[in-house]
């Protein structure tokens, strides 16, 4: 994952090793606090990462380990923010 200005010079550039390697991340969106939501999807996960420690502070899904209830994902391949305090599925 990088992230460049409008000339290509890098600015960032996260490429982590052993167990927290990206596998076939398929959507990247900056939050408005600097990290990056990441759609990692043959690692079945959502992540946050924070480009000051290059660390996941948070995590969505069990690395390497698919699945459909709550909790786990499979093949994640986007990601829908809503605003806080708020549910897609309010029925109120």
């Amino acid at each position: 994952m990088l992230t460049f200005n409008h000339t290509g010079k890098v600015y960032w550039r996260y490429a982590p090793t052993g167990d927290q390697t990206l596998n076939k991340p398929s959507m990247v969106t900056a939050l408005p606090n600097g990290d990056f939501l990441v759609s990692d999807k043959l690692n079945n996960r959502l992540i946050v990462v924070d480009p000051r420690t290059n660390a996941v502070v948070w995590q969505y899904g069990h690395s390497q380990v698919p699945g459909s209830t709550p909790g786990f994902l499979n093949n994640p391949t986007g990601m829908d923010l809503y605003p806080p305090n708020s549910r897609a599925d309010k029925t109120k």
